[in-house]
């Protein structure tokens, strides 16, 4: 009986999860019977040969996003971290594996975090928790004083512009990358029935309406690139490099026409 090739992987234990899974096979670490696997939704017999490639293992495909951003950027996690929407713990990985002492995984979901990551001792989890409703005094507690040398943030289901004075007011001095996702910037007008925001100048507006948005309230932009792979359904996602000081905005716009007049 055929099976999901996600599903497939798993079961081989060639992943913990399905996202890995997916993760891996979209990254061209999967291979069914010698040839590259390119769809997690692909269909597979019992008896093919199912091979996984040396390389980085994450536990979501996040983790390739914020490891192209830490490279493409020249950032070097250290000190305390902040991961805003954890998740199952892609990014956090990223950040323990590069240099983070510690980690403050946020989310506003249960149980997502997977056990190697969660039982990590330089995590700290905290779960069920709504980034916009996170007060300094509940990351005093968790993790002590010591300031945030570093913010990543992917969120979903939620625009950017309703977080950027909470990140302003838990992280003013830290070094911040933000995952940027039109399809949850736009609105449903602009996306196709699959969730996808097809069109380039849509994608471009987004993008303009966060860093907009977020030099109003403080932040300034210093690099923004396109995420090396796609987000749900396909969706073309963008890393921004943001700092909490207020710069011209005609700066960034030269940035967000660089980058979409390749594109």
């Amino acid at each position: 009986m055929s099976e999901r090739l996600d599903i497939e992987v798993v079961i081989r234990e060639l992943a913990r999860s399905r996202s890995q899974a997916s993760a891996l096979i979209t990254s061209g670490r999967i291979s069914v019977n010698g040839r590259l696997a390119k769809k997690p939704s692909s269909k597979i017999e019992p008896g093919d040969k199912v091979e996984l490639s040396a390389g980085i293992d994450f536990v979501s495909r996040a983790g390739h996003k914020l490891a192209h951003a830490l490279s493409e950027f020249g950032v070097v996690p250290a000190g305390l971290c902040l991961d805003a929407g954890a998740s199952t713990g892609g990014f956090t990985q990223v950040l323990l594996e590069n240099g983070a002492e510690k980690v403050l995984a946020v989310d506003v979901g249960h149980n997502q975090l997977v056990d190697f990551i969660k039982d990590d001792p330089r995590v700290v989890n905290l779960e069920g928790q709504n980034l916009r409703h996170l007060t300094s005094e509940q990351v005093i507690a968790a993790v002590g004083e010591t300031p945030f040398s570093l913010v990543v943030v992917d969120l979903s289901f939620i625009s950017l512009t309703l977080v950027t004075q909470k990140l302003a007011e838990l992280a003013p001095t830290a070094v911040q990358i933000w995952l940027i996702k039109p399809q949850f910037e736009v609105g449903k007008h602009s996306l196709s029935a699959t969730g996808v925001v097809s069109s380039r100048n849509e994608r471009k507006r987004a993008v303009e309406q966060v860093l907009q948005g977020a030099n109003d309230d403080g932040f300034s932009c210093h690099g923004l690139i396109e995420s090396p792979i796609k987000g749900t359904n396909g969706n073309v996602e963008y890393l921004s490099l943001m700092k909490f000081e207020r710069l011209d905005y005609g700066v960034e716009q030269i940035m967000v026409d660089k980058l979409f007049s390749t594109k």
